[in-house]
């Protein structure tokens, strides 16, 4: 048969015995009966009642064996869903199985063992040129020109009749049925001898050189078969067992010629592309027809999936491997994002279970904080680049709310991460403290960084309604401070660089503040910065 390979499935025939066997039990009237069944993975399930099958309406929708519910969740293809997966041919979400897609997801084909509405049977795997079900889905019957066992003696299909080797009811012309076949030179319905026709269905005036009655002609039996009379005193024809040059017959088997043997009905040696199937020789053969993009290769083979060979307009790609994730899929398809198989430069594939909002988004990348998709049960927000420590969104992916330790810009004042009310910052983020927002409050001084790299300590106290000056404050100037100092403004402290005066400047690029040199007793108001991306830290006066 022409098409693709088939998922494993539980043929419709088997389930019909099952749902049979399960109604008799009931019908029986046993209580303790204890029945089994088979779901689709093949596990056999004990149950301690029979249930009626159900009788809704099979076009109802899709249905989901539970056995297959492990699948689903990840990611894998489940028949029935109604998306047809890489690994699937179709999927119309039903469970009609005489439709135009199988409950295995496959497209209906002759030897499935599903009646279509073009088959007049189809027993799948016995499906036989000599069974009662042909290999084309057709009921044997005399004249289809295959034997079928058992039953008939012979077929040559359209060649049946009178006069030829298999006759009407399918039985071999033999000598004394009445009816001369092509190697006797008469038939009177008998084998008596002596009556003008021998019991070899010879004319017992056969080679006598007088054309007698019953005789197609008579050459005397002149042992050439090929020079318009043969031996049986008949005139040479295809079928009559002889190879006459005269006829251009190739070969001539008698009553073996048939349309699927190695001699055909017209006398021609069978050959891949002559149109005729040559049993157990081809497995197709649609003559002119035949490519290797085709229903019938070049070969005389079936297309299938695996074959490397591409069967236009039902295969995207065949590399004949059994390699899943290289160019071409097993089920004959091209790679994509959402065919649920993770392919070179996925980071990951669920199938038709990928969204933005998953452990895999629609681009076949995984779930990260920072992509600009909230990730579902895992992330409060996220906006991409703009998450921040400072931002509604944070670095996290957490929204920004009062009391966890990080300052919202322009909404909180403060956050200090605890709920003592009465110390620098309440509970509801604002300050208790003689500073101004935006500035720390820490040692007695309201600490402010720059707004530009020249901007000295005057200036940029005055910025925040405060006053200041350049040179050294005394104050000390530790780890902790800056840490304290960082807490309240929002920033990390990134330590000393063991250079210079006890100065502090912000890296505005790493939101990193550092220093020159710590210092247990002063700290340096620095009048700017040398590189223009920094910005100095100043200590203002409180008012």
């Amino acid at each position: 048969m022409h098409g693709l390979p088939r998922s494993p499935s539980l043929p419709g025939s088997v389930r019909a015995l099952l749902i049979a066997a399960a109604l008799s039990l009931v019908a029986c009237g046993d209580d303790d009966a204890v029945t089994s069944s088979t779901d689709a993975t093949g596990t056999t399930t004990g149950a301690s009642q029979v249930t009626e099958p159900s009788t809704s309406d099979a076009t109802a929708g899709p249905t989901t064996d539970p056995a297959g519910s492990d699948s689903d969740t990840m990611g894998e293809a489940v028949c029935g869903d109604g998306v047809v997966a890489a690994t699937e041919e179709c999927d119309d979400g039903n469970d009609v199985d005489d439709d135009a897609c199988t409950n295995a997801c496959t497209s209906p084909a002759c030897g499935d063992g599903i009646l279509q509405d073009d088959e007049a049977c189809d027993d799948g795997d016995d499906n036989s040129d000599g069974g009662a079900c042909t290999t084309e889905c057709q009921a044997a019957s005399c004249g289809d020109g295959f034997v079928q066992d058992g039953v008939e003696e012979c077929d040559d299909g359209d060649a049946n009749g009178p006069g030829k080797s298999c006759n009407t009811s399918c039985l071999m012309n033999v000598c004394g049925d009445g009816d001369q076949g092509p190697r006797e030179g008469c038939d009177d319905g008998n084998t008596e001898p002596g009556d003008g026709c021998s019991d070899a269905c010879l004319a017992e005036s056969c080679g006598n050189n007088v054309v007698d009655a019953g005789e197609g002609c008579d050459d005397g039996m002149n042992g050439d078969n090929d020079d318009g009379c043969t031996d049986l005193c008949t005139t040479p024809s295809c079928g009559d067992g002889f190879i006459q040059d005269s006829l251009m017959e190739a070969c001539d088997d008698g009553p073996d010629n048939s349309d699927a043997a190695m001699c055909t009905s017209q006398c021609v040696a069978a050959f891949c592309g002559d149109g005729l199937v040559w049993q157990d020789n081809e497995e197709c053969d649609e003559g002119p027809n035949n490519a290797d993009d085709a229903a019938c290769k070049a070969d005389c083979t079936d297309n299938v999936c695996g074959d490397g060979q591409v069967y236009e307009g039902v295969e995207a790609c065949d590399d004949g491997n059994d390699i899943d994730d290289d160019m071409c899929t097993n089920a004959c398809k091209t790679p994509a994002c959402g065919d649920g198989i993770v392919q070179m430069g996925e980071e990951c594939d669920n199938g038709p279970d990928n969204d933005n909002a998953a452990d895999c988004k629609l681009n076949c990348t995984a779930a990260v904080c920072g992509d600009g998709f909230v990730w579902a049960d895992n992330e409060e927000c996220d906006e991409g680049p703009n998450n921040a420590d400072a931002a509604a969104c944070t670095s996290m992916c957490a929204d920004a709310v009062c009391g966890d330790g990080l300052v919202f810009a322009g909404v909180e004042e403060c956050d200090d991460g605890n709920n003592v009310d009465n110390d620098e910052c309440a509970n509801d983020c604002t300050s208790n403290s003689a500073c101004p927002p935006g500035t720390a409050d820490v040692n007695g001084f309201c600490w402010v960084i720059a707004e530009s790299c020249n901007q000295n300590a005057a200036q940029s106290c005055a910025a925040k309604g405060l006053t200041g000056m350049a040179g050294f404050i005394s104050t000390p100037w530790t780890m902790q401070v800056m840490s304290d100092v960082c807490a309240q403004l929002g920033c990390i402290a990134g330590g000393d660089q063991g250079c210079c005066a006890q100065s502090g400047w912000y890296d505005q690029q790493t939101n990193t503040l550092y220093t020159h040199n710590f210092d247990n007793v002063q700290f340096y108001n620095w009048p700017g910065c040398i590189n223009t991306d920094d910005r100095p830290l100043h200590a203002c006066n409180q008012p």
